[in-house]
């Protein structure tokens, strides 16, 4: 009995510093977004005011009127995308629409 008691601790020990020993631990920071290029300001964080973003990066260059219920605003910059619930920041997102709104997909469509 003690000796399989032995051999079953010894391989759970080994079997653990395998585990232990070839893991790796990813840490990301979703604070700040990672941005391509240092020159460009990153999009405002969750929490800032519609006040707070015309502040900081001026006018947007399209306002899509608020929509649903809580009421959604929809704020375009050449940069990034800003969504609002009510005048708070609720997600920013890098642009990736013309400012038609439609994504590239949809303007390549054959219908309007």
């Amino acid at each position: 009995m003690n000796r399989a008691a032995f051999v079953l601790g010894a391989l759970l020990g080994v079997l653990g510093q395998i585990t232990t020993t070839h893991a790796e631990q990813l840490l990301v920071s979703t604070a700040e977004p990672l941005r391509s290029d240092p020159l460009i300001a990153p999009p405002p964080l969750r929490g800032a005011s519609m006040a707070e973003v015309k502040q900081r990066f001026g006018r947007p260059d399209r306002v899509f009127p608020a929509v649903g219920k809580p009421p959604i605003t929809r704020w375009v910059y050449p940069e990034f995308v800003v969504y609002f619930e009510r005048d708070w920041v609720i997600h920013s997102v890098e642009a990736d629409t013309d400012l038609s709104g439609k994504t590239p997909l949809q303007n390549t469509a054959r219908n309007p």
